[in-house]
């Protein structure tokens, strides 16, 4: 081979290396810049997606504050208080809210069932004796004066030998309504016996003791002169004054020897 085509041919390959060399570099500057795409374009989304999982968890803990968390704490606080649940918040807090204001409303009706049956008398619908003690000791504690009524239903005894405990029931609740009705809304009228009664006047002197005795005798009145198919029944009455002087006095001792006397002379006293 001459020098010449040496030459020629060296030129010829040296001119394919730098070529090759060039879509080579061309090739791989390519490759990167795809790389380089697509590593941006996956970091990208890579952020996005973390910045919609932030969006979302917040969102979510704001929600369940909102709807479930802040409605339990509420209603913590409310059930704490023996308040009623408002009915706010999610469906189910809603509905917990619902089904716990009806159970708290059905065992407040049962309750008060329990304590009326506790306090009252099941006949006559009076307070019962329990109750009588319970205000007696408040009132001595308190110092306060009132006057107490012992009464009972004269021969009462008779009445249920004669015509049966179902008329002498009937005797005793006409009794307790008279009664009721006779006295003023802020005093105590009780059933403390099987023909027993006791009235507790609230703010009571000595000098009112001819204001009980017509109030009584309004009631004989009454229990005389019935137009139902109640026959005529009477009652007798003792009467006895509390106040802040009374301190060692028995005021129920005082109030049954009052009754005593009166049956003995079958008049109020």
């Amino acid at each position: 081979m001459s020098n010449e085509q040496y030459q020629k041919a060296r030129s010829e390959i040296s001119e394919k290396v730098i070529q090759c060399t060039d879509e080579l570099v061309q090739h791989t500057k390519e490759a990167q810049a795809n790389a380089e795409f697509i590593f941006s374009n996956t970091y990208t989304m890579i952020e996005l997606s973390v910045v919609c999982f932030v969006v979302v968890v917040v969102a979510v803990a704001v929600v369940l504050w909102a709807y479930i968390v802040r409605p339990l704490v509420t209603f913590n606080e409310i059930i704490k208080n023996g308040r009623m649940l408002p009915v706010t918040g999610a469906r189910e807090t809603q509905n917990l809210a619902i089904s716990f204001n009806r159970i708290r409303e059905e065992n407040k009706a049962k309750q008060k069932t329990i304590k009326h049956q506790a306090e009252h008398d099941a006949l006559t619908g009076l307070l019962n004796r329990g109750s009588y003690d319970k205000i007696i000791c408040r009132y001595k504690r308190d110092r306060e004066s009132f006057a107490l009524i012992l009464v009972d239903v004269d021969a009462f005894k008779k009445v249920n030998d004669s015509y049966g405990h179902l008329e002498g029931d009937r005797v005793l609740k006409r009794v307790a309504d008279l009664l009721k009705n006779a006295f003023r809304s802020e005093d105590y009228v009780c059933r403390i016996g099987g023909d027993e009664f006791a009235v507790i006047m609230h703010s009571m002197t000595e000098d009112k003791r001819q204001v009980i005795k017509r109030k009584i005798e309004a009631i004989n009145f009454e229990l005389k002169n019935l137009t139902d198919e109640t026959f005529g029944v009477s009652i007798s009455a003792g009467i006895a004054f509390y106040d802040q002087k009374s301190d060692q006095k028995d005021i129920y001792k005082e109030a049954d020897d009052a009754l005593y006397a009166v049956k003995k002379h079958r008049h109020c006293d």
